[in-house]
């Protein structure tokens, strides 16, 4: 058997090739765990919305971003409790007037599970089970039992 002159290489380099080759491949917004979001559902076949559990901040929100960069070309936070944006780290996109409506009516949509009314409920709900008790979304009802969503179509 040959004699092979294995020179080790510092940490040092293997930890930049690992992270160069990291960041040259998964964009810095896919770098979510599957096991620390929660899928509400999608918005025109386009726009995964998502909440993400252990959330560090206590504004109620939702992730919407593109499925087809995984949030690397398009990806935007909404609150839950107003009608507003949440921009922060990455998330700065910023939605046009038919994807206000679009959002809009997915929140508003019957939810694909049966223990919520709408999609808008669901994701209340998920925010609210998987996050900090001190940012509570409180769901309210109208006169006829149907839960009352922020209007999205007018996000600001």
């Amino acid at each position: 058997m040959a004699n092979i002159n294995k020179k080790a290489l510092p940490d040092e380099v293997i930890d930049n090739a690992i992270s160069k080759t990291i960041n040259e491949i998964i964009p810095l917004s896919a770098i979510h765990r599957l096991d620390e979001m929660a899928r509400v559902g999608y918005v025109d076949n386009k726009y995964e919305v998502i909440v993400y559990t252990d959330d560090p901040g206590y504004i109620p929100h939702v992730h919407v971003i593109d499925r087809g960069t995984h949030g690397y070309e398009f990806s935007s936070c909404v609150r839950l409790d107003v009608a507003e944006y949440f921009n922060h780290g990455t998330h700065k996109s910023l939605f046009n007037s038919a994807m206000k409506k679009s959002f809009d009516d997915f929140m508003r949509q019957p939810c694909r599970n049966v223990h919520y009314q709408n999609n808008y409920e669901m994701a209340v709900n998920l925010w609210n089970d998987n996050n900090n008790a001190n940012s509570y979304v409180q769901i309210y009802e109208d006169e006829n039992g149907n839960i009352i969503v922020p209007n999205y179509k007018e996000l600001n």
